[in-house]
């Protein structure tokens, strides 16, 4: 507020400079009359000068009161992101356990930056995945891996296919619950078959049984 206030009083030094030159042309020959003129210049023109110099005032507890707008809005922003974020830690405390939550926001305060995307934005995205693969029956630290493992791969996805790491991480989640359309977009092409033959190889199925959820995953 003080810079508005000095930035409003140096602009209208001018205007200030300028009633004295101004007065003196109306006030023509000395004398009685001389001297009324000299009244009723000096007060016309300082009232210009005053009515300028509210205005500039007006302006500048308007900027002042914009300036604490932003600030205060600023600081809610701050204050719900950083509420999010302990929530997410939340999460993962519940879903992964205490050794796997706190190596997972090591990872995501290291490596999150390196691929698009905020700590906040990668430890979320891991409880999410966290929850779904645990109730696929994976373990808690099979969960962890993979759950990092995946937000990586959506980065990656999203860099290579020009998108965002939110629509990879979505068509990602969508594939890890049977809904492979939404894979396509990003060249991933899945069907039972080549589920089937891609568990075979990875020795986690006999390549003849129906899979479960988590060997799906």
């Amino acid at each position: 507020m003080a810079t508005e206030l000095a930035t409003a009083y140096v602009s209208l030094l001018p205007s200030m400079r300028g009633v004295k030159s101004t007065v003196a042309k109306e006030l023509g020959d000395a004398g009685e009359e001389g001297a009324a003129r000299t009244e009723r210049a000096f007060s016309k023109h300082a009232g210009k000068v005053g009515a300028s110099f509210k205005t500039a005032l007006k302006g500048a507890a308007v900027l002042g009161g914009a300036a604490f707008g932003a600030a205060a809005l600023g600081a809610k922003a701050a204050l719900d992101s950083a509420n999010d974020y302990q929530e997410s830690v939340s999460k993962i405390d519940a879903v992964f356990g205490g050794a796997q939550a706190k190596k997972i926001e090591d990872w995501a305060a290291s490596a999150a930056g390196g691929f698009g995307q905020s700590k906040a934005q990668a430890v979320q995205a891991a409880g999410d995945y966290g929850n779904l693969l645990t109730s696929f029956g994976l373990t808690a630290d099979a969960s962890a891996d993979m759950s990092m493992n995946m937000v990586q791969l959506a980065s990656d996805l999203a860099s290579f296919n020009n998108t965002s790491p939110e629509d990879a991480l979505a068509a990602l989640r969508s594939g890890l619950t049977g809904e492979t359309e939404p894979l396509k977009r990003f060249g991933i092409a899945l069907d039972d078959a080549s589920l089937k033959a891609k568990a075979l190889e990875m020795g986690i199925a006999d390549g003849k049984s129906v899979l479960t959820p988590a060997q799906k995953a």
